[in-house]
């Protein structure tokens, strides 16, 4: 059996709808409001969405980029009392970008890096000791 390939616009929608059933998972949980910047949207277009690899990509995408991500984010929105919480990715510093009620933090999200010829290319040592003496959040 051949299945078509989804469109970009069909794409960008699945990415919507799995953003906003993670934010409304996390609102209707927790009672915290979650706000995702377009860059993060576009963060995950960019790492999950192979036309040929269906929608599973995806998937991954949002749960590397959102779930476990928002985890650490939402425990110290709820230690801290805070009811909002913001994420953006700043493409030029590489990093995920929150706002927990009052307070900023900041930490590496490297992607995945591809060539045009479609090959992955690894992540070198020296990428990796950056975000690890970074930390995370």
């Amino acid at each position: 059996m051949i299945y078509t390939s989804l469109r970009h616009k069909d794409f960008v929608e699945l990415i919507r709808r799995e953003v906003e059933r993670v934010c409304a998972g996390i609102r209707e949980r927790f009672g915290v409001e979650v706000t995702i910047d377009q860059s993060v949207h576009d963060l995950i277009h960019r790492n999950g969405v192979f036309p040929v690899q269906g929608v599973r990509p995806v998937f991954s995408s949002v749960a590397d980029i959102l779930d476990n991500n928002l985890a650490k984010l939402l425990f110290r929105a709820i230690l801290a009392g805070d009811s909002r919480i913001a994420l953006a990715y700043d493409e030029t510093a590489q990093s995920l970008q929150a706002l927990v009620g009052a307070e900023t933090v900041s930490w590496p999200y490297i992607p995945d890096v591809w060539t045009g010829s479609g090959k992955a290319v690894p992540p070198t040592r020296s990428r990796m000791q950056r975000c690890t003496s970074r930390g995370m959040p």
